[in-house]
């Protein structure tokens, strides 16, 4: 069994990655971890941009290798899936109604989100 990581120190490097994507790609309207609650040591990266065509391979592939760059292999063993989602998914306007938190990423716990019910998620970015 993977020993539990260091959620903070996860956050910040997910963080650091968002806005070098962002700098290159262009801004995202969501970016978050989520951890589903019967997924204990599991995150799903969650990514919706405008730049982003959903089930493209090399997207994926780019968003992929990149994240090698900031992330060790246990944080990347710790990250489960990673979802695109369109614009247009009816639960985008619901995570992006979610009150931010004006000094940076935004923590929830115990919610329900996309449909599941969420242990902790981490609101990276959003409009």
């Amino acid at each position: 069994m993977r020993q539990p990581i260091n959620t903070k120190k996860l956050i910040g490097k997910i963080e650091k990655f968002a806005n070098d994507i962002s700098s290159e790609k262009g801004p995202f309207i969501l970016f978050g971890l989520f951890q589903r609650e019967k997924l204990i040591n599991s995150w799903d990266l969650v990514i919706c941009a405008s730049w982003l065509k959903l089930h493209d391979f090399n997207v994926l592939k780019y968003i992929e290798n990149k994240l090698r760059y900031y992330i060790e292999e246990d944080e990347r063993l710790s990250i489960g899936r990673l979802v695109t989602i369109s614009q247009d998914n009816p639960w985008i306007s619901e995570v992006l109604a979610i009150p931010k938190n004006k000094k940076g990423i935004t923590e929830l716990k115990n919610s329900e989100l996309f449909g599941h019910n969420m242990r902790q998620a981490f609101i990276i970015k959003s409009q």
